[in-house]
């Protein structure tokens, strides 16, 4: 993105990004497929991706294969960032086969990793995305020490 490009930044930014990720989550899909729920979590260098789809008949499935899709998602938490607030460690996404996009952020909690990252992790992301000492939660302060 280069500075003062307003066609990919701020809100229609975002737009944007999220409708490319859920193309690109769309043709993924199995031709049984009712929706597709992306989780992702972030902290620096580490970062968690899946995609559960659910099916006509009420099964489930996942899809393989993501990593254009965590791509999209870092710069979109790029996008999101604001100074002294920071941005979303963990996001959930979800679209319908009928393309409607709904998707939440959090940027308190912490995220859910399958397996324990390390602190450094956190202070990489900190330094990436500065957050005033107000804004930083409790957990992420016992983090990083």
């Amino acid at each position: 993105m280069q500075d003062g490009d307003e066609q990919s930044s701020g809100f229609y930014g975002e737009q944007l990004l999220r409708e490319r990720i859920a193309n690109v989550l769309l043709h993924k899909l199995p031709e049984s497929s009712v929706s597709v729920e992306l989780t992702v979590c972030f902290a620096g260098p580490a970062s968690l991706a899946y995609a559960d789809v659910l099916l006509v008949d009420g099964g489930k499935t996942s899809i393989r294969g993501i990593s254009d899709v965590v791509q999209e998602l870092r710069e979109l938490r790029n996008l999101m960032y604001r100074t002294g607030k920071g941005t979303w460690f963990s996001s959930k996404i979800f679209v319908s086969s009928t393309r409607s996009i709904d998707a939440t952020y959090d940027y308190t909690n912490e995220p859910e990793w399958d397996a324990p990252i390390s602190a450094e992790c956190y202070v990489q992301d900190l330094e990436r995305f500065p957050r005033d000492e107000n804004n930083r939660p409790l957990w992420l302060r016992e983090k990083i020490g």
